[in-house]
C-alpha cells in the first residue's frame, strides 16, 4: 500500500486562518509566526483526515478515532 501524500493547503488558506486565530487571541502584536503556525497545523490536520476518510478500505468514508 502507497502511503498518502502530504495534503495541499494554500498560503492564502493559511493567511486567512491566521487572521482568524490572531483575532481570536485578542489581536496580540508580535505573535504572527506563531499564529501562521498554528493556522497551518490546524489546516494541514483537517486535510489529512479528510485525505484519510478517502483512503482505500475505508468505503464509507468515515474517520475513526483512536
Amino acid at each position: 500500500m502507497t502511503k498518502p501524500s502530504k495534503p495541499n493547503v494554500s498560503e492564502h488558506e493559511i493567511a486567512a486562518r491566521a487572521y482568524q486565530v490572531w483575532e481570536a487571541a485578542g489581536r496580540p502584536h508580535g505573535r504572527a509566526m506563531e499564529h501562521w503556525l498554528a493556522a497551518e497545523a490546524q489546516l494541514r490536520g483537517a486535510a489529512e483526515l479528510r485525505q484519510s476518510s478517502r483512503l482505500p478500505g475505508n468505503r464509507y468514508g468515515l474517520v475513526l478515532k483512536s
